[in-house]
């Protein structure tokens, strides 16, 4: 992983809710000593449209996002060809994130109602929680992961999976140009 990103304000509001009674849409609330936050809802925002991706990658196994690519990137000083698994990639650093940033409670949550898509009378019954607790405990996990996720470059997805790529099976029929 790279330096964190910081949420931009950008960000916060094109994720934000409309309807939401602490940021009325903007994305950020305001705190003491007239500074502002990313709000709560534009950090569960966040974490759904990863967790979207998520399960659109995982359940593509062996397409697009399966397939191995070669992919054009910027160095330091050039440009550089490297092979990837975009999808690989992607639920890696979200489940890496998720086992960085979350407590092993919290992580099970997300294990078991998020990944494993248990239903929250099942996911109740194991944890031995109540339903308030549970739902409280999850919207804990995706304001956490929301926020981890938008600063380790994750989100937004589609800036993640853009970038030039070449299919492996046409990495022979590559022509460069040379000046002349």
């Amino acid at each position: 992983m790279t330096e964190p990103i910081e949420i931009t304000a950008g960000m916060a509001t094109a994720a934000a809710l409309a309807g939401c009674e602490h940021c009325h849409g903007f994305g950020s609330r305001p705190v003491r000593f007239g500074k502002f936050v990313v709000c709560n809802c534009a950090l569960r925002r966040i974490f759904r449209a990863c967790l979207v991706k998520y399960r659109e990658v995982t359940e593509t196994v062996g397409h697009y996002y399966g397939a191995t690519c070669m992919e054009v990137f910027q160095g330091h000083s050039h440009l550089g060809l490297g092979y990837g698994n975009k999808g690989a990639e992607f639920r890696a650093d979200v489940e890496l994130t998720a086992r960085r940033v979350l407590t092993p409670p919290q992580l099970e949550i997300f294990t078991l109602h998020f990944v494993g898509g248990m239903d929250w009378h099942v996911c109740c019954a194991r944890l031995k929680l109540d339903r308030g607790n549970f739902f409280h405990k999850v919207y804990v996990v995706q304001e956490k992961m929301g926020r981890a996720l938008a600063e380790a470059g994750v989100y937004p997805t589609r800036s993640y999976f853009s970038g030039c790529f070449i299919e492996s099976s046409q990495v022979g029929r590559c022509h460069t140009r040379t000046a002349v």
